[in-house]
């Protein structure tokens, strides 16, 4: 566990709003873990986030962006981001500072499955249905409707006609979805039983980071900031700055 909390810092290192415990390790053994206190508020208490005046909005962005960090960009991700493993508190400016807690679940998926749901995900943001098709088979799934669904709640045939990627979801979109599910539930429930344990764990996490999103009331769509970080983890680590920066620059007038 101790090594777990200081690779994610290691990891989420540029994300300068984000901190973890520090670990005593001189007072930690096999058996008992010494680290840090901390005091917080939970990012789903929002009475105490009222009090202490955190803005629900730079929450719920900070914390679903240092779980997108983790997805796209590091590959190392936290399986159980629930409110009790996270903690807001003010960081020195006073603007809000996301304090990750247990470190005992984690998966490590590999860079080829991190790029390619990166590709698939840039590919929803382009409507491009032939690289939808072909990032899922990257990663074992053939049946790239249904696996658009499971990761998106949206049906794929609406999407590609829609303007833009986004996690609202209105009346015509559920009429859809549930003609979808009862048509495919087998299926759907086939597939995610198929899926390895690590991406499983990675469905894990972005379902939890979900749910703190809309306790919070939704102050941040979700689907907008997955896709910008998809994109750019896709590149990060094979582009040149300038290439990468009008990459970003052209992907977001497409967001």
């Amino acid at each position: 566990v101790g090594v777990n909390s200081e690779r994610c810092q290691e990891g989420l290192r540029l994300l300068g709003y984000v901190y973890v415990p520090k670990v005593f390790w001189d007072y930690t053994s096999k058996r008992v873990l010494t680290m840090e206190y901390i005091e917080g508020v939970k990012p789903t208490d929002l009475s105490q986030l009222e009090r202490h005046n955190f803005n629900r909005k730079e929450v719920a962005q900070k914390v679903v962006e240092a779980f997108n960090h983790q997805i796209f960009h590091t590959g190392f991700i936290h399986a159980d981001p629930h409110p009790g493993n996270i903690f807001i508190r003010a960081d020195p400016s006073g603007g809000v500072q996301v304090v990750l807690l247990d470190h005992g679940l984690y998966t490590q998926v590999s860079d080829a499955t991190r790029v390619a749901f990166g590709m698939f995900w840039k590919s929803l943001v382009l409507r491009d249905e032939r690289g939808i098709r072909d990032s899922s088979l990257s990663l074992g799934i053939k049946e790239y409707e249904l696996f658009t669904m499971l990761t998106t709640g949206k049906v794929l045939k609406r999407h590609l006609t829609t303007s833009k990627l986004s996690s609202d979801i209105n009346r015509e979109d559920m009429t859809q979805i549930r003609h979808f599910i009862a048509a495919n539930q087998d299926k759907m429930d086939a597939l995610f039983a198929s899926l390895p344990p690590a991406t499983f764990l990675m469905f894990r996490n972005m379902n939890i980071v979900r749910s703190i999103n809309r306790d919070l009331g939704t102050p941040v769509d979700r689907f907008q900031l997955m896709a910008r970080s998809a994109a750019a983890g896709c590149h990060s680590h094979s582009s040149s700055g300038m290439w990468l920066l009008w990459h970003t620059v052209v992907f977001d007038l497409r967001l």
